[in-house]
């Protein structure tokens, strides 16, 4: 969505490209692919984007959660022939014990503007 792009350029981000860009871009700009790529909408198409713009050995983390009737198709080379990793995260492997008042901290200081974050469910 191009606001959501626009927003995250705005929080920070270096670079934000619509989906049939991100792959071929990134892969430029980084020679190759880069170290770790983060997937958090849910979506299998995503996913496999995602391995495909990670370089050899490189790592894409999903916090996304997809509908339990959806599957994941990528090539099998990607893992033992590219050492390349998938790894799930739910819950954001938070421990809330020691992550909330973390958060809490980082959104006092303005670090963290949760409040520009939070997108309602459409």
């Amino acid at each position: 969505m191009p606001e959501k792009r626009g927003l995250a350029l705005q929080l920070g981000a270096t670079h934000a490209y619509a989906p049939g860009e991100a792959v071929e871009t990134i892969r430029e700009l980084t020679s190759g692919g880069v170290e770790l790529a983060v997937e958090a909408v849910g979506s299998p198409t995503v996913m496999a984007e995602c391995l495909t713009a990670v370089a050899r050995g490189g790592t894409v983390v999903s916090v996304g959660l997809p509908a339990p009737d959806r599957v994941l198709e990528v090539p099998a080379l990607a893992f033992a022939g590219e050492g390349k990793s998938l790894l799930g995260s739910y819950m954001g492997d938070a421990i809330p014990r020691r992550d909330i008042p973390r958060f809490l901290d980082l959104w006092r200081a303005g670090l963290m503007p949760v409040e520009r974050m939070h997108a309602p469910c459409l």
